[in-house]
């Protein structure tokens, strides 16, 4: 995940020594990639994918 936040020059996660959690941007880009998914797949669920 570091090296895709490298390669993107995005920070996809907040860490800190409790765990981590996704920021506005990951969580963008975890709705496109299930979007992406959905599409290929052909199995979008409702209004989960907008």
């Amino acid at each position: 995940m570091a090296q895709l936040e490298q390669d993107l020059n995005v920070r996809l996660f907040d860490r800190n020594k409790h765990g981590s959690h996704l920021t506005a941007k990951g969580r963008d880009l975890l709705r496109y990639v299930e979007q992406m998914d959905c599409t290929t797949r052909g199995a979008c669920l409702g209004d989960r994918w907008r």
